[in-house]
């Protein structure tokens, strides 16, 4: 699963983690990304992906978030858990928390030290806990054009096979 985030600056691979099992699994853990499906314990983890990252202190914030309508602007409701800044030489940062309602909440990293850092110098990586899936309506509706462009090019075919060797068998015929 792939679950890229990134900045200007910094690009790290999300993974959230929950309790359970899935037959194409290996662990007793099933991976998400950005949507997961029923609030309880969650594991957070970041794979730093520039090596420059695993030099830095990070801290490591989680944060239950209200959301607008149209999902553009949030706002901190309160920091369920925060990690002491900490350097991660081996690249893999990690966070748990018992997330025991559904809602909108965010990772936010601060790659150095967080009072001299600035906006560019944090990444926030925004999850949903029991919410219906942001993208299902958009694949839904990507399967849908995929599958009448489909259908489109079949009937040309058809069209084309009959137009060509239906006139042909026809001449054949006595």
């Amino acid at each position: 699963m792939t679950c890229l985030m990134t900045n200007d600056f910094y690009a790290v691979h999300f993974t959230a983690l929950q309790p359970g099992r899935r037959d194409t699994e290996a662990t007793d853990f099933v991976k998400y990304c950005q949507d997961i499906p029923a609030p309880g314990k969650t594991y957070l983890s970041v794979d730093l992906l520039d090596r420059e990252s695993r030099k830095l202190a990070l801290t490591l914030r989680l944060v239950e978030e209200q959301v607008s309508e149209d999902g553009t602007a949030h706002k901190i409701l309160t920091t369920l858990k925060e990690t002491p800044p900490k350097v991660y030489k081996n690249g893999v940062a990690d966070i748990h928390a018992e997330l025991d309602h559904v809602g909108h909440y965010a990772l936010i990293i601060t790659f150095g030290d967080e009072s001299e850092g600035t906006e560019d110098d944090r990444l926030r990586i925004p999850f949903r806990i029991g919410l219906p899936d942001s993208a299902g309506s958009k694949t839904g509706m990507g399967a849908l054009a995929a599958m009448s462009v489909m259908g489109f090019v079949i009937a040309l075919l058809v069209a084309g096979y009959l137009s060509l060797f239906g006139s042909a068998r026809k001449k054949r015929i006595p």
